[in-house]
């Protein structure tokens, strides 16, 4: 057994060694090891769906870990968020698995390097076989492992029903929650969030825009709502809310702290530190929301292997994109990234999703289809197949349990992608394939 100055100098060293080469993350981060925080330490390993591994089993040591990162108890209602941020992050949803961890509340690490020295040398100390009760008593803080290992939801959260045929069990208006209760922390994921989107966009229930300077009336359209709009008077601080279907008007006003509030006083919005705002659409436009409707589709990011602007197949993507999503299209040039788990984790790039069913969707335009009559004719469509099988092969993997549809321009081109994946299975006979005619110009 070693004696106490030993183990010391032992857990000291290599300390030193994994803080030279591991950079030290202050905030809870994901990478492909699962959640992790300080130099490295993983709180949460990545989800082994081959073994079925509980998010659960890790949660007793994950709990002593953070009680000594942050010297301070942790809650058990921090892991519900944790939980569903896991979740999330494992299906490829990056965008509310970091919701998630803005709404446990836990900022960064106030101790920095000294924080990150303490919750590596608890995790080392489990490691050699210490249990979580030992960290927690050791700190002087109360928490009792197995009760919070037994600990269900907290009830009093707003859930989505289970059984309703979408992701059940899973919170309704974590934007609400985001913008009622904005630390530091939530405030900059939030702006983190709003600069993947499009200039003006919704999501989970949050409209963001950038909030023009200078005393000139503001006008912004809600994207997805036709006729829903808010309008900036010129004294900058009064907003009008205007429903154009229903004639419904309602007033909000900027108040302290960037803080947005209704008639009756409401926190409704806010401005966000980089001068974007974000407004909770069901607490202005009840009548145009439904708040338990979960998202299943990822927050759109810029698509770098799509064409470009002008191009025929930037049109097909665009008319489909229209098919598959009419009242609230992608942005053109936008795609849906999902992580493949068996890729380490690296993001495929999806055409589309559709909002409705989670669907990832993938577009081959009419110069897909001139492209193979090309290569046929010059013996190259061995390795334009090639290239479709390994693309759909990623797709497959990244997909997981969504559903997966491929839209083609032409009949000639679906058919041969059918007969391709049908031989070639390995998941991709779940791939269901769709003749989209285009109807544009192919020049």
């Amino acid at each position: 057994m070693w004696g106490e100055g030993l183990l010391y100098e032992v857990l000291e060293k290599a300390w030193v060694d994994r803080s030279e080469r591991t950079p030290i993350e202050l905030g809870l981060t994901f990478c492909s090891d699962g959640l992790i925080l300080g130099a490295g330490t993983v709180l949460i390993p990545a989800l082994d769906q081959a073994r079925n591994r509980s998010i659960r089993d890790a949660e007793p040591r994950a709990l002593a870990l953070l009680t000594a990162a942050y010297d301070r108890q942790i809650g058990p209602s921090v892991f519900d968020h944790i939980r569903c941020a896991v979740q999330r992050w494992d299906r490829g949803d990056r965008s509310l698995a970091e919701v998630h961890l803005a709404l446990t509340g836990l900022g960064r690490l106030d101790g920095g390097r000294s924080a990150a020295r303490r919750l590596f040398m608890a995790d080392q100390l489990l490691a050699a076989g210490a249990e979580p009760e030992t960290i927690l008593r050791a700190m002087h803080l109360a928490a009792a492992a197995p009760e919070f290992a037994r600990r269900d939801t907290d009830g009093t959260q707003p859930r989505v029903p289970a059984g309703n045929g979408r992701i059940s069990g899973q919170w309704a208006n974590v934007g609400k929650q985001l913008l009622h209760a904005l630390t530091q922390n939530a405030a900059a994921r939030l702006v983190t969030m709003a600069a993947r989107l499009p200039p003006v966009a919704t999501f989970l229930g949050v409209l963001f825009f950038p909030s023009k300077a200078g005393g000139a009336q503001q006008t912004i359209d809600v994207p997805g709502h036709p006729g829903l709009r808010l309008i900036r008077q010129a004294d900058e601080t009064h907003w009008m809310v205007v429903d154009e279907s229903n004639g419904e008007q309602t007033v909000i006003q900027q108040k302290e702290y960037g803080v947005l509030r209704d008639a009756q006083g409401r926190v409704v919005g806010r401005v966000l530190p980089n001068g974007s705002v974000a407004v909770d659409l069901a607490a202005v436009a009840p009548s145009r929301t439904r708040p338990e409707e979960p998202r299943l589709c990822p927050l759109p990011v810029p698509d770098k292997f799509g064409q470009g602007p002008g191009s025929v197949g930037r049109a097909y993507e665009d008319l489909v994109k229209l098919t598959v999503n009419p009242e609230a299209p992608t942005p053109s040039g936008m795609g849906i990234a999902l992580a493949n788990p068996s890729a380490g984790g690296k993001d495929v790039v999806f055409d589309d999703c559709e909002h409705s069913t989670g669907t990832m969707i993938e577009a081959k335009g009419p110069t897909y289809t001139d492209i193979l009559i090309k290569a046929e004719k010059s013996n190259f469509l061995t390795n334009i197949l090639t290239g479709l099988l390994d693309q759909s092969l990623r797709q497959v993997q990244a997909a997981g349990a969504r559903p997966l549809r491929w839209y083609f321009a032409d009949t000639r081109a679906a058919d041969d992608a059918r007969l391709l994946f049908a031989r070639r299975d390995v998941g991709r006979e779940k791939i269901q394939v769709v003749v989209l005619p285009f109807t544009g110009s192919r020049k």
